[in-house]
């Protein structure tokens, strides 16, 4: 009996949509490729009845199939809105969700840009976490190690844009379109997770962030 309950619920919906060969797929020892399933699973149902069962399917489904299932025409956009809607705020040492997860206007972005409002009494910096494959980055306790905008003040430097890339780069660490990302600010020796939640596309937009407030208590809005 198998016991994955995504495959399980994968096989449910396949056969409920007739698609065999998808169904043998799930079955085999191949089950694992997401890529593969889901392209054959497109090509026995077509894009909309398979962009149904991911909306009826696993959380992750969408994800997945930002990555893996190619071309999605007028579904992209819709699917973004349900990944970043589904997935559960991460938490990771002092850089933890505080709170509900925001996401922004434009849920797809390429880089992020910090900005020290009027109003902002700190010196700030920020970098960017991200999950891929259920795996949560920077990884690295130490948070010299990860890297860092330079510091911001209301005096020089009120603001920086930093691509989306260069954190995964400077970490050597996967980044793929559709992964989750966020910023996390840091001042007065304290990171502060800003609250929204982006889908990583490379075409996508820049997104500033503004920050007020004190060091030890920064808000956070979308530009």
């Amino acid at each position: 009996m198998d016991t994955n309950p995504q495959r399980v619920t994968a096989i449910k919906l396949a056969e409920a949509a007739g698609a065999t060969r998808t169904v043998a797929l799930l079955r085999s020892d191949d089950y694992g490729d997401i890529s593969k399933v889901m392209q054959l699973a497109i090509a026995e149902v077509g894009l909309d009845a398979f962009v149904n069962a991911v909306r009826d399917g696993h959380p992750g489904w969408a994800s997945d199939a930002l990555r893996c299932a190619g071309d999605l025409g007028d579904h992209r956009e819709s699917l973004i809105a349900l990944a970043a809607a589904d997935s559960p705020a991460p938490t990771a040492g002092d850089a933890a969700a505080s709170g509900a997860m925001a996401v922004g206007n434009n849920v797809s972005v390429s880089s992020f840009t910090l900005y020290l409002a009027p109003g902002a009494a700190m010196v700030a910096k920020f970098t960017m976490f991200w999950g891929h494959d259920g795996q949560l980055y920077p990884s690295a306790p130490d948070t010299g190690q990860w890297l860092w905008s330079i510091d911001l003040s209301i005096a020089t430097n009120r603001q920086w844009m930093m691509a989306c890339t260069d954190f995964s780069q400077h970490l050597n660490a996967p980044l793929s379109p559709g992964d989750m990302v966020w910023m996390v600010q840091r001042s007065c020796s304290t990171n502060h997770d800003t609250g929204f939640r982006f889908i990583y596309e490379p075409d996508g937009p820049n997104v500033q962030i503004n920050v007020v407030g004190t060091a030890t208590d920064p808000v956070f809005s979308i530009n």
